[in-house]
């Protein structure tokens, strides 16, 4: 009636912090057996908030996992994501603060093998806006989403927002994977 159109752009998923930070029972047993074999693999790892100084080499880690990424099938619309991908990082690595973003690093041998990043919607509720993840290091995005659990539920968080899946079929099942507690539809105002 006043001329405004509303067009579904997928939904949000919503996890139990807990949940993602025990890994307990059946249902996750293939996250928390990656989480496993990533400790036992890498005795030389560090979880820190992320600093000013860590750019670069988060940079660096952005370009290694774009370059991953590029070697798989991607279709047009992946592409087009991946590509835009670039200028989000590169925001997000220089503007953090200003954002009210929070981010967590993970060294490997003092080397930065993994990002993520979020921010508080609610209190209780912190959105992963984020994450990069050395494809090549096995259980090494089980353990940075996992580590980033811990880090927000110290600071109150409750549940987890992980966004949308962009309509990405693979994206969709890894979300899935982790047992979302509910959904939240997004729609497009214009």
């Amino acid at each position: 009636g006043l001329g405004y159109r509303l067009t579904p752009t997928g939904a949000d998923y919503i996890y139990r912090v807990d949940d993602l930070i025990s890994l307990s029972g059946d249902r996750y047993k293939s996250q928390r057996a990656a989480c496993n074999r990533f400790e036992r693999e890498h005795d030389t790892t560090a979880c820190d908030p992320y600093r000013a100084e860590d750019r670069d080499a988060c940079l660096a880690m952005h370009g290694l996992w774009r370059a991953q990424k590029e070697s798989c099938d991607l279709n047009e619309w992946e592409r087009l994501l991946l590509n835009d991908s670039s200028v989000a990082h590169n925001a997000v690595l220089n503007e953090h603060q200003s954002m009210g973003l929070l981010g967590v690093t993970v060294k490997i041998a003092g080397t930065v093998r993994a990002y993520t990043f979020g921010m508080w919607l609610k209190p209780d509720v912190f959105c992963i806006v984020l994450e990069v993840a050395d494809r090549t290091v096995s259980g090494l995005a089980q353990y940075v989403f996992r580590e980033c659990c811990r880090v927000v539920k110290e600071q109150g968080a409750r549940f987890i927002n992980t966004m949308d899946d962009c309509q990405l079929p693979r994206l969709a099942n890894s979300k899935r994977l982790y047992h979302p507690v509910a959904t939240r539809p997004n729609f497009t105002l214009t």
